[in-house]
């Protein structure tokens, strides 16, 4: 055969198979291509790299035994998020971001009479001073659920329910001392917390607050920004001055039950009489039925 550095030359075998006068060379080609689809590629093993620790068989055990399974929320049950374990020189595993930035967060618990106890004992212990030492001292709590929970709910002498004109005097002396925050302010009003006093002057005390009847052209505010908005109804009371949330959200409820009725109204008007008429003819095809049947029934 010829090399492939002469491939227009061709050498006696070649011409031997050659019939004297010239003729054709039957030619049996086979090629045979390898596309090299289908084949599966052979993996590369990973190095790893130099100064990188590796897990023994042993070790890989520990840490199984020792890390124990995600429970549904994500945390361990058994070690908090960030704990490090000295042993095996491991760090537990903290709680996945993903289901905190999806917005899932845990029901809240309610607090039990035990706990309210070991509150109560653990303040009695500190005076108030030091809320972490507090929390520690409670267990399963953190410093600000303590703190919100004794001045909220188990405050001695805490004042709740129906403010008394009494109270209502007081309060509006001390706002007109012009103290620096609501917290400043409730340390002179007896029984009552610093949001129990904000929400009692800001809708009910204050001076400045309306509490006549609305006019149309408020209606009409409060009806498009509601359509707009929604239930915001503290950013809905800031284009109505002098009329609170509370009172912008009960006026609106007003306003969706007279609606109701005038559409009531409204469709006995239009439907009632056109339904009086469709009652009456139908009663009239009724009695010219039963009419005919009885007069083919003397004929026969």
């Amino acid at each position: 055969m010829a090399s492939p550095d002469e491939p227009n030359k061709a050498t006696e075998e070649d011409v031997d198979g050659i019939p004297e006068g010239g003729g054709v060379l039957p030619i049996n080609i086979q090629v045979k291509v390898d596309s090299g689809i289908g084949r599966k590629r052979p993996r590369e093993k990973k190095s790893v790299p130099e100064g990188r620790p590796t897990l023994s068989g042993e070790l890989r055990e520990k840490i199984a035994a020792a890390v124990p399974p995600p429970t549904k929320g994500g945390a361990h049950a058994s070690c908090e998020a960030g704990a490090f374990d000295g042993e095996l020189g491991i760090a537990a595993p903290k709680a996945s971001k993903s289901s905190i930035a999806a917005g899932k967060r845990q029901k809240p618990s309610f607090w039990t009479k035990e706990e309210d106890n070991l509150l109560k004992q653990a303040v009695a212990k500190c005076k108030e001073s030091n809320w972490k030492d507090i929390a520690a001292m409670v267990g399963t709590r953190n410093h600000m659920q303590c703190l919100q929970r004794w001045m909220k709910v188990l405050t001695p002498g805490l004042v709740k329910g129906q403010w008394s004109p009494e109270e209502d005097a007081i309060l509006i002396d001390l706002v007109g001392q012009n103290f620096k925050n609501w917290g400043n302010l409730a340390i002179n009003m007896p029984g009552r917390t610093s949001k129990q006093c904000r929400e009692r002057w800001c809708h009910a005390l204050d001076p400045k607050i309306i509490k006549g009847g609305y006019t149309a052209e408020e209606d009409k505010v409060i009806l498009s920004l509601q359509a707009k908005l929604g239930n915001r109804w503290a950013t809905i009371s800031k284009s109505l001055p002098g009329r609170t949330e509370n009172a912008v959200k009960i006026r609106f409820k007003a306003l969706q039950r007279m609606q109701a009725k005038e559409a009531v109204v409204t469709l006995v008007i239009i439907v009632g009489p056109s339904l009086r008429r469709a009652q009456q003819q139908e009663q009239r095809d009724r009695n010219s039925n039963s009419n005919s049947n009885s007069n083919s029934n003397s004929n026969r």
